[in-house]
């Protein structure tokens, strides 16, 4: 799935996926509608990894 494809199915920004891409922060409305239009969990779309006192979340590749 291209990101104009995936925008458009979600109803989101191209501002949105751009920052995806980028992995920067996206907010969490964002990824409700990614992964209802996915039909998926959105376990499915990201995984959050712990470092030591620092969390960070880190996109799944399924996404790409």
């Amino acid at each position: 799935m291209k990101k104009k494809d995936l925008r458009v199915a979600a109803g989101v920004s191209s501002a949105s996926i751009s920052k995806l891409a980028k992995n920067e922060n996206a907010n969490t409305d964002i990824l409700v509608k990614i992964c209802r239009s996915l039909n998926c969990d959105i376990s499915d779309i990201m995984k959050i990894i712990e470092d030591n006192q620092q969390v960070s979340y880190k996109k799944s590749r399924a996404t790409n």
